[in-house]
């Protein structure tokens, strides 16, 4: 007997986590065999990890006489955001009320995104929608405001799925929306919708129920590497090679090609072969050396199990379009899909968003395409976010918010005709 219990960590996917060992698991399978055969897919691992969960929490609160106290945190140990689904299974302070929502009125050019409601309780079917935004026209008000809708109109707060780009602002939201919806830090486990980065979530893909196995990966091995662990690897496998004064390629030269070359899905072997089509000697040896660099930093990451960022989208796709069953998962349990700071958004993460929502399905993005950080340091392109909205001009809406409550009128003015010269200067063309 243990009366009275602290429970730590309960929101890391660790208290869901399928150790599958094979004595359990036949333990598991037996307990529920209907006499069918049984295929290992997606809803099946899932039960499985459910099952084993509960068993063992079952089996420590019987223990707990007196009092269990449970601890979760909103990060895990690499900086992640908790996704584990222990706590939102539990009846944790059935007294856990919301409080009153206070009424806002949208401005004018706001007002669109009313339009955005589902038909029943399904989601069916708000479709594609752009949202555009100045700086200080109110995106993340205006993001908040669209998710208090769909869950009064019936959308279950967990099938919302909110993906930002910035750890900052995916908190930043968190904290808001939890603060309109009323509810304190036990109601929002249950009432809160999915809020994090992509990158987290295509961590959560590749890792939940051992994922990462139909990758070759040993899922009890991986690891987030941050720009300064992936810099110092590829160091490394600089100094593997070559002297430091022979070498043939600049590390950080090498860094934005490996990341182009992830992107593209291309291969160490893929690469060499390239280069034997071209008949440029200087630059054959130059692709010849990168390949070799990046067939060594593959192996590295491989054996150490550490992930960049395009690792984890690459991967993540790789998963999803090879597995049908992991892929409806996702499905069934996001309904709607909607993007912060769609302007850093890339071709590939575009790929991932557009295979989580389907072709056709729920997904809202909101961004200013005058307003990207990132274009400089990663692979984003403010042209996808365009093509969005291009798209949603056919085949969708567009919410253009051009009122902005953080400065004057003239000075927007001024930024816009400032981008819209360069814009149009043959000599600037492409350097804004």
């Amino acid at each position: 007997e243990r009366p009275i219990q602290v429970w730590l960590d309960v929101s890391t996917r660790e208290w869901a986590r399928s150790e599958r060992a094979p004595l359990y698991n036949a333990w598991i399978h037996s307990a529920h065999w209907d006499g069918q055969t049984t295929t290992l897919d997606e809803d099946h691992l899932v039960q499985l990890d459910h099952t084993r969960a509960a068993h063992i929490t079952r089996t420590l609160a019987l223990y707990a006489t007196r009092h269990v106290w449970l601890l979760s945190s909103h990060l895990d140990s690499d900086g992640q955001p908790n996704t584990g689904q222990f706590p939102a299974v539990l009846k944790l302070a059935a007294d856990a009320k919301q409080k009153p929502m206070p009424s806002v009125t949208l401005r004018a050019d706001q007002q669109a995104i009313r339009q955005y409601i589902p038909t029943d309780a399904n989601g069916n079917r708000p479709g594609l929608m752009a949202i555009t935004a100045v700086p200080g026209a109110g995106k993340t008000f205006v993001n908040i405001e669209l998710i208090v809708q769909l869950i009064q109109a019936g959308i279950p707060p967990k099938q919302i799925l909110v993906l930002t780009y910035m750890d900052s602002a995916a908190q930043t939201m968190r904290d808001r929306l939890q603060t309109k919806l009323g509810l304190d830090n036990v109601a929002s486990q249950q009432h809160m919708p999915t809020i994090g980065t992509i990158h987290s979530l295509a961590f959560r893909i590749i890792t939940d129920h051992d994922h990462a196995q139909y990758l070759g990966l040993d899922p009890s091995n991986l690891s987030i590497m941050d720009d300064t662990q992936r810099n110092e690897l590829i160091e490394d496998c600089f100094n593997r090679l070559y002297a430091y004064e022979q070498r043939p390629l600049k590390p950080y030269s090498f860094s934005r090609c490996a990341d182009l070359a992830k992107t593209y899905r291309l291969t160490p072997d893929d690469i060499e072969q390239a280069a034997a089509q071209l008949d440029s000697p200087p630059l054959i040896n130059q692709l010849k050396a990168f390949a070799t660099v990046y067939r060594v930093l593959c192996q590295a990451q491989k054996q150490t199990g550490q992930l960049d960022f395009t690792d984890l989208i690459v991967l993540a796709i790789e998963l999803l379009e090879g597995r049908p069953d992991v892929l409806a998962h996702y499905h069934d349990q996001f309904r709607i899909l909607i993007e912060d700071e769609a302007q850093d958004s890339s071709t590939l993460l575009q790929h991932l968003i557009t295979l989580l929502s389907g072709e056709a399905g729920n997904l809202v993005r909101t961004g200013d395409t005058n307003q990207s950080i990132t274009t400089t340091f990663s692979t984003a392109d403010t042209a996808v976010f365009r093509s969005f909205i291009d798209r949603c001009h056919h085949h969708g809406r567009v919410v253009a918010m051009t009122q902005s409550g953080r400065c004057a009128r003239r000075v927007i003015q001024l930024a816009n005709n400032f981008i819209t010269s360069m814009l149009n200067d043959p000599l600037l063309h492409g350097a804004f």
